[in-house]
């Protein structure tokens, strides 16, 4: 059974639908393929990720879930910093000199890394963010 929130009476499982659903926004605005997709929710196969799909969002395991929540606030950030969408759609797939990054795109970094690699970029960003 789904929790409810007390304040609007939503559930987990449509809050949790939304956040796929702009997770599958982001993967368009990224273009990011089928194989980009599943590996930076660090699934196995497109398989896995088709079946992910049709899960009911209770059943969708945690650790996807706080990646979907990090690639969006990834993807506000990266908005915010460079506002027009086209330029920060094209940044996450350039080559970046930031430490972060080491000569890879963002994009990379996240997909070849793990939950961690996408939590450090998320974090390089909020202090990006911040300022010095």
């Amino acid at each position: 059974m789904a929790e409810t929130d007390a304040n609007n009476g939503s559930t987990t499982d449509r809050a949790s639908s939304a956040t796929m659903r702009a997770f599958e926004g982001l993967s368009r605005v990224w273009s990011m393929t089928s194989q980009e997709q599943w590996k930076v929710l660090g699934l196995g196969s497109a398989t896995e990720l088709a079946a992910l799909r049709n899960l009911p969002m209770k059943d969708v395991p945690t650790e996807i879930t706080l990646r979907v929540r990090y690639l969006l606030e990834i993807f506000e950030a990266i908005n915010t910093l460079v506002p027009r969408r086209d330029y920060a759609a094209a940044w996450m797939r350039a080559p970046n000199t930031a430490a972060v990054c080491a000569g890879r795109s963002a994009l990379e970094v996240m997909i070849e890394g793990n939950g961690e690699a996408i939590a450090k970029m998320r974090d390089y960003l909020l202090a990006e963010l911040q300022g010095p």
